[in-house]
């Protein structure tokens, strides 16, 4: 029975090890902690996949990097769902900081092969305020957002028009 499962574990490994999500702590200055999703099928050398940011609520803030996995596109990972693009997760404390997102987002340009054409924002809640101040403030950088349940807080909206927004918030 031992050899079996033994057996068994080998011969998944190759799947289980090819698909990774990777925890970071302190690795961007004046940034988030934050999880990155790389797909099983990622190659350093092809910029085609696309980075989809998804921005938590308020409840997920704090310095305990696992809350992130408890809803949103990780979660979704954890249970099966195959997403083909690179996800970031980052983490708050209190309120998103477009400039703080960004230069996570730089970070990650600059450490994987994406296709910044291609690069999406997704928030909740105080996740929706984040990505429509995020867009707002970096308008050419994303090329899709959407918002459910949020608002923002930045002084000039201008940037909304720049881009497609999907907005979402109550039920109708």
């Amino acid at each position: 029975m031992k050899k079996k499962c033994t057996l068994i574990i080998l011969c998944f490994l190759p799947l289980l090890a090819s698909a990774q999500l990777i925890a970071h702590h302190g690795c961007v200055k004046d940034g988030y902690d934050f999880w990155l999703y790389v797909p099983e099928d990622y190659n350093p050398n092809d910029y085609s996949k696309p980075l989809v940011m998804f921005l938590h609520g308020r409840t997920l803030c704090g310095n305990n990097l696992n809350l992130v996995r408890n809803y949103g596109c990780i979660n979704a990972i954890e249970r099966g769902v195959g997403i083909d693009a690179l996800i970031l997760a980052p983490q708050a404390q209190g309120a998103w900081n477009p400039q703080k997102l960004h230069k996570v987002y730089e970070w990650v340009k600059t450490h994987y092969c994406i296709n910044s054409r291609r690069f999406y924002v997704i928030g909740m809640s105080m996740g929706g305020y984040g990505t429509l101040d995020y867009v707002a403030t970096y308008p050419d950088e994303v090329a899709a957002a959407m918002a459910m349940c949020g608002g923002s807080t930045v002084q000039s909206l201008c940037g909304l028009n720049e881009g497609p927004l999907w907005i979402i918030h109550g039920k109708a």
